[in-house]
């Protein structure tokens, strides 16, 4: 090992000194450069709904032919799937893709229609604006000002203390992509966005959780007992 000399010792703890910090580099790093473009909007629906009629459902129709029908219009999706309710889920893999198959309205002479999924391609992300950056902006300002960036709605959380209602500085955003990105630009500032993952579902009918009291096919169970045949409400617990 090369052993360093006084003038090289003094010289590199100078330069270890004069090192920029972790958080002065994150920092810089967030600064905003205006001669860096904005970033793409990437929002276009990548999963297509393909709906038959009640007379000709999709499912009554050959899947060859189904397959041939998107192939001709849109290429090699990346995935074509059955829904519970019989409508094909389509997909797409380019915004190409997702154009064309919004225009189908026939296959094999069975008239279709094709619309955008209502919530997969959308997705939910948390801010945590500990700089106070958005003050006392509305969450209708704050998404306006988002909307370039693929905001579609913002949600500021409060909480109740003492009668009092409290807002927080944590926001809710709903994007136009399937994914939150990792990061969204306030004015010149970045801040991170953590993915946003809501409570469970839990079904009040057998008490557990994954599903809701609709598409519940258990037996009714008491929340306090967890016993069958009554509800809490008439419990003797």
């Amino acid at each position: 090992m090369r052993t360093l000399q006084i003038g090289e010792s003094f010289s590199f703890h100078m330069a270890q000194q004069n090192k920029p910090s972790k958080s002065a580099l994150i920092h810089k790093k967030r600064k905003c450069d205006d001669s860096e473009p904005c970033r793409e909007d990437d929002s276009w629906p990548r999963f297509i709904v393909i709906k038959g009629t009640e007379e000709k459902p999709i499912s009554k129709i050959s899947p060859f032919v189904i397959h041939k029908q998107i192939q001709s219009v849109a290429g090699t999706v990346k995935k074509v799937s059955k829904m519970r309710s019989g409508n094909l889920l389509v997909e797409c893999s380019n915004k190409s893709q997702s154009t064309n198959l919004l225009t189908m309205s026939t296959i094999s002479n069975f008239p279709v229609s094709a619309s955008p999924h209502n919530s997969l391609n959308s997705c939910k992300g948390i801010i945590r604006d500990r700089s106070q950056y958005l003050g006392d902006l509305t969450v209708e300002e704050i998404g306006e000002e988002l909307s370039s960036q693929g905001v579609t709605n913002v949600i500021r959380f409060q909480i109740k203390k003492n009668g009092n209602i409290i807002k927080l500085n944590t926001y809710l955003l709903t994007f136009r992509t399937p994914t939150p990105p990792p990061s969204i630009t306030l004015g010149c500032f970045g801040i991170r966005v953590d993915m946003f993952i809501p409570n469970p579902i839990r079904c009040f009918t057998c008490q557990k959780f994954g599903h809701g009291s609709k598409q519940c096919r258990g037996k009714q169970r008491c929340f306090k007992c967890s016993d069958e045949g009554h509800e809490g409400t008439n419990c003797q617990l």
